[in-house]
């Protein structure tokens, strides 16, 4: 099994930004035979997102921008692992 770590520079809030690095990284993994990806924490996010997760809105564009990205990656091989 080949596991590929993931490094990214995600911006506070800039969920498509941040969405389209993890795609992609994970691109990359693939062509270079990864099996499994591991992203940084928060890397959809960004660190720290502080207030931001107080916001009802912020949080339902992180909800529907993770969905996007997990229907665009659903036949990709790797996994993408993040948190």
């Amino acid at each position: 099994m080949r596991i590929s770590l993931l490094q990214t520079a995600p911006v506070i809030g800039d969920l498509a930004a941040n969405a389209a690095a993890l795609l992609e990284g994970l691109r990359a993994a693939h062509e270079q035979g990864a099996d499994v990806v591991v992203a940084p924490e928060l890397a959809l996010t960004g660190y720290p997102p502080r207030d931001l997760l107080e916001r009802s809105d912020f949080l339902r564009a992180v909800d529907s921008v993770l969905e996007e990205l997990t229907k665009s990656t659903a036949d990709l091989d790797p996994v993408l692992v993040f948190g």
